[in-house]
């Protein structure tokens, strides 16, 4: 989401130097949606969480909380319905990034 951010406002920022359309920001805002939701959707599957969840933001205020709260909190250990835990040793991802207990 922060790189969603910084991505849009700096291409507004040098757009609404070029132009006075905002086309460009408006193109790449569409772009980044989808990644957006699907990180988003990850990382609540990460906790045990429905991808439905994410429907929360739209309650003002308390539902943006709620999300920012399960966002920062650790994922499930173990294994849960949406697959292995990404962090816990033995998956293949952890295996992937750490070699000789130092990341690659």
């Amino acid at each position: 989401m922060l790189f969603n951010m910084i991505i849009t406002y700096g291409v507004g920022i040098v757009e609404s130097i070029i132009w006075d359309f905002p086309i460009l920001s408006t193109i790449v805002s569409l772009g980044l949606v989808v990644p957006g939701l699907a990180v988003s959707v990850r990382r609540l599957h990460d906790i045990g969480k429905s991808g439905w969840n994410l429907l929360f933001a739209l309650i003002p205020i308390v539902g943006f909380i709620l999300l920012i709260v399960w966002y920062a909190k650790d994922g499930e250990p173990g294994d849960n319905k949406w697959g292995s835990n990404p962090k816990e040793e033995g998956s293949a991802i952890h295996d992937h990034l750490v070699e000789d207990n130092e990341l690659v």
